[in-house]
């Protein structure tokens, strides 16, 4: 099945499709440029290789994820912040069980 005929027919759907499917990968890196790409893999892993159960490799990954970023990746930056905040709920929810 292509892109266009799975999920429910919404973009967002269709766009976490393709990020999660590497077959797809080559599209979104050859539209990037090449100091974006590094990014783009880390994030790409982050969001749909790591496991949430394994908290320390996943901030890992994170944190590799943030020092790639420069003072103008605004949007990045705030993706970082996202991420860091998920990582560190997640690790408090599990100092609590």
């Amino acid at each position: 099945m292509g892109i266009l005929q799975e999920g429910n027919g919404n973009l967002a759907t269709m766009i976490t499709h393709a990020f999660a499917v590497d077959s797809w990968n080559w599209l979104f890196d050859s539209m990037l440029p090449d100091e974006k790409r590094e990014k783009m893999t880390v994030l790409r892993k982050i969001l749909f290789g790591s496991d949430v159960s394994d908290v320390e490799e996943l901030e890992n990954l994170i944190y590799h994820y943030g020092s790639l970023l420069n003072e103008k990746d605004y949007l990045e930056r705030e993706i970082f912040v996202f991420l860091t905040s998920i990582s560190h709920n997640l690790k408090n929810a599990g100092s609590i069980i």
